[in-house]
């Protein structure tokens, strides 16, 4: 996900959207007309592994308002399919691993009932 972020939102963040190239300390930019860029972009690979497990644990919206602003509704869109895709495959792996989980557990009863320790 990170790596299709990067390919549609990278270098998207510029000063055409109204955000800073240049380093900003203290959020603060030399051009008073820009903003700082976003903690959560795509235009570098580590940004974007953040961003990415960012939108996978549900909190997606501090991600979204600036793609979209810099986007339009293809950053919505990403965003919106990519946390649905993502929670969906995160809860099927839960659930999977609690379920083998529970068949272990009744397998070792079902082998040991007495639970007798040798």
């Amino acid at each position: 996900m990170a790596l299709m972020g990067m390919q549609l939102f990278g270098g998207t963040y510029n000063d055409e959207v109204g955000y800073s190239r240049e380093d900003c300390p203290n959020r603060i930019c030399p051009d008073a007309t820009l903003e700082p860029l976003p903690r959560y972009h795509f235009d570098y690979f580590v940004p974007a592994m953040l961003t990415s497990f960012v939108l996978l644990t549900g909190e997606f919206s501090d991600a979204m308002i600036p793609a979209a602003r810099s986007n339009g509704p293809l950053g919505v869109l990403f965003f919106v399919f990519a946390v649905l895709i993502g929670m969906y495959l995160f809860m099927n792996l839960f659930v999977a691993i609690l379920l083998n989980t529970f068949a272990e557990d009744l397998v070792s009863d079902v082998e040991d009932p007495g639970g007798a320790e040798k």
